[in-house]
């Protein structure tokens, strides 16, 4: 079986590599499709913050059309805020197939994002963008004050 996925760099490894963080990714890609007994259709839609825009409009026009294109998706977290404020992504706590008890959950971020009593986007191991895209500020307290 073959599911829809808008792709990011952590579902774009087609082959092992040699470079160790790729090769980890491609094998629990691998492990996800084997357990699963599925495979992944990934459709390639770029949704960095110069492309929100397009990204957005992509994803819009699919839920309205009804045209199912996508069976879930993945990209870059203001994408996410604005489909949800347009009314395009459905809550996740009421779907039955995600358990967020699981460990792989960010915790943090599943409890910073309900929103109304709703989830809308969730994040966690499968994502390496999750480590590599963390940000930290610094600043002077004293200068604040």
């Amino acid at each position: 079986m073959k599911n829809p996925l808008v792709l990011l760099p952590e579902f774009n490894t087609e082959e092992l590599t040699g470079e160790v963080v790729d090769d980890a990714l491609y094998n629990s890609y691998i492990a996800v499709c084997d357990r699963l007994n599925m495979d992944f259709d990934l459709i390639d839609v770029e949704s960095s913050n110069s492309k929100q825009a397009a990204y957005v409009s992509t994803i819009t026009k699919s839920v309205q059309s009804g045209s199912g294109a996508y069976d879930f998706i993945s990209g870059y977290s203001m994408c996410f805020a604005t489909l949800a404020a347009q009314g395009m992504l459905n809550d996740l706590l009421s779907t039955e197939y995600l358990n967020f008890e699981k460990p792989w959950w960010s915790r943090q971020l599943l409890k910073q994002s309900v929103v109304g009593g709703k989830l809308f986007f969730a994040t966690g191991d499968i994502s390496d963008q999750l480590l590599y895209n963390m940000v930290v500020t610094f600043f002077n307290k004293d200068l604040a004050a």
